[in-house]
């Protein structure tokens, strides 16, 4: 057994967990209309008012429950007044996508022009390895344009007749993108709130359902798991979302979806026919950097990503069979790290502890912005 440093066997604080944000009001998974857990709001009462969570950019209250029927900011309360109003964005359904499709689309065929999209857009937005996102280009960016007018034809995808190959290329690009467009509208998150709205209450409506990056992550691409912290799975049993979800859960989606922290792996879009090499190249990239592997040789201490940590059950049930995973994963290399782990993995006596997230943001919102 290789031992794990004391440190990591630490239960993870908020502040220090990549996805806590995921909500502890998930759909139950024996019901679709459920009731908040007061897990958070006793924790943090202060920002819990009258069934709500404050949404301080907005200057109102929202409800953020997530499940088939409620994912959408159903109620908006005026925090001043505590009166319901009408919501005060102009999407009208609570998407970020409104607007009536063009025509209909399988999986592959969307998918194919939103890839292409995707790899104009990321050549003029990404720099440092593909891990830095410039927002400030986005607004006049002719390839952003065209994501705005496409991203509407979501609701025109033929999801429920995708194959799971096709769904998850298609939802990891979704995931991806809902992410910028969101952060590019909101402006990047200053705290755990601010994250956790992000991921719950972002939406696209993708055929006949909502999804927001939470339902992407936990409920489709890790096959209806429980978030971090979470009570209940995303999805419940008679959640029409539930036929959508992979058959089994993917862990090299952890590699390839945008934390909108300076931890976030490459960033890149993913095709249908290729997705899973295309998955094992950029998981490859990312164990490259050092924020997801790297050798302390004088005292013989393999650090890994804390999301390794976060997610070690997406992997295997054991730090162990983590590192084995990761060495499959670079099997098909012949880099350094790969070889260093190898010998090290055979020759026993190592250590294993995580490095600490990096939570700066990985994004630059205006050009004046200090680098």
């Amino acid at each position: 057994m290789l031992p794990v440093s004391d440190g990591a066997s630490v239960p993870v604080p908020p502040e220090e967990d990549a996805f806590r944000y995921s909500p502890t009001w998930e759909s139950d998974d024996e019901h679709t209309d459920f009731a908040y857990s007061d897990f958070y709001t006793n924790a943090y009462s202060d920002l819990y008012i009258n069934g709500h969570f404050t949404d301080y950019n907005n200057g109102v209250l929202r409800s953020e429950t997530i499940d088939e029927h409620e994912e959408m900011p159903a109620k908006v309360c005026d925090i001043e007044t505590g009166k319901i109003m009408e919501d005060p964005e102009d999407d009208q359904d609570g998407t970020l996508n409104p607007g009536a499709p063009k025509g209909e689309y399988t999986v592959s065929e969307y998918n194919e022009v939103l890839a292409n999209l995707m790899k104009q857009l990321f050549h003029d937005i990404l720099t440092d390895d593909n891990r830095k996102i410039l927002y400030y280009k986005l607004p006049e960016n002719k390839h952003y344009k065209a994501y705005i007018e496409q991203v509407k034809n979501l609701r025109a995808v033929k999801v429920s007749e995708a194959s799971p190959q096709e769904r998850l290329a298609f939802f990891v690009n979704v995931f991806n993108m809902l992410s910028i467009h969101t952060t590019q509208i909101n402006g990047a998150p200053r705290n755990i709130w601010e994250r956790r709205k992000l991921m719950n209450c972002s939406y696209y409506q993708i055929e006949d359902h909502r999804y927001a990056p939470h339902s992407i992550l936990n409920g489709i691409l890790r096959s209806n798991r429980k978030g971090l912290a979470a009570l209940w799975k995303p999805f419940g049993k008679k959640d029409q979302r539930l036929p959508l979800i992979l058959p089994q859960c993917e862990p090299l989606v952890h590699f390839a979806l945008n934390t909108g922290t300076r931890s976030t792996p490459p960033i890149r879009a993913y095709t249908c026919n290729f997705v899973y090499d295309e998955l094992r190249d950029n998981a490859c990239k990312a164990l490259e950097s050092n924020h997801f592997l790297r050798f302390d040789t004088k005292n013989r201490v393999i650090y890994l990503g804390k999301i390794l940590k976060w997610y070690e059950i997406d992997m295997g049930r054991s730090t162990e069979m983590v590192l084995e995973y990761i060495l499959d994963l670079m099997s098909r290399t012949n880099s350094k790290k790969k070889r260093m782990l190898e010998d090290w993995l055979c020759d026993g006596n190592v250590k294993v502890d995580y490095m600490t997230h990096d939570w700066m943001f990985n994004g630059q919102m205006s050009e004046t912005e200090e680098k």
